[in-house]
Formats: structure tokens, C-alpha cells, sequence
């Protein structure tokens, strides 16, 4: 039996279209981490002060990236990400469930 499903293309330009002119699910997720990360060590900083070492935090999220993108998983982190988001901006506390928790890392990191 051969497989029927339809094949449909992103629309020109999107994000998410990683064949033509858009950046990919993988990279999107790797440039919001990477937005959020940022954002969160600034409040590091300043609370612990500029002697604050961030280089774990970059190679924790730089290993964990590409593994995530990797194994088919940069979707989904993304869909995640966007409940996640909108639930913070209606004043919800949110955070990984039990079956996020390998990727709460990225998830905390990642904007929105």
C-alpha cells in the first residue's frame, strides 16, 4: 500500500521552511534559546554581578540543540515553547511537566 497523504509546501518565505527562503524549525528553535538565554543571563548578571561565568549555560544549550533538532524534536519544542509563552503572558505559572523535564533547560531559555 502506498502512502496517500498529501504533500504540502510551506508558503514562500516562511519561517519554517527550511528548503527555500526560511531558516528552518531547527534554526528558529536554536535563535529563540539563544534570544532567551541571553535575556535570562542579563538577569543573572544583575543580580550576581559581572564576576557571573556563563560559559556552562552556552555549552549545556550548544550541546543540547543540536540534539534536540537532531532526533526530530525542534516542532514540537517550538509548539511547547508557544503554550508555554502565551500562559506567561496571561500570568499563569507554568513550567516543563514530568515529560519535558529532559528539555527544561531549553525551554526556560527559549524566548517569547
Amino acid at each position: 500500500m502506498s502512502d496517500q497523504r498529501p504533500q504540502l509546501a510551506a508558503p514562500p518565505g516562511a519561517w519554517w521552511d527550511g528548503g527555500g527562503g526560511g531558516i528552518g524549525l531547527g534554526a528558529e528553535m536554536g535563535r529563540g534559546a539563544r534570544q532567551g538565554l541571553e535575556q535570562r543571563l542579563a538577569e543573572i548578571r544583575a543580580r550576581h554581578g559581572e564576576g557571573f561565568d556563563p560559559a556552562a549555560y552556552y555549552e549545556r544549550l550548544d550541546r543540547e540543540i543540536p540534539v534536540i533538532r537532531d532526533m526530530g524534536f525542534a516542532g514540537y519544542m517550538l509548539i511547547v515553547q508557544d503554550y508555554i509563552s502565551h500562559a506567561r503572558k496571561l500570568g499563569m505559572p507554568v513550567g516543563p511537566s514530568y515529560g519535558l523535564s529532559i528539555f527544561a533547560p531549553l525551554i526556560d531559555c527559549s524566548s517569547g
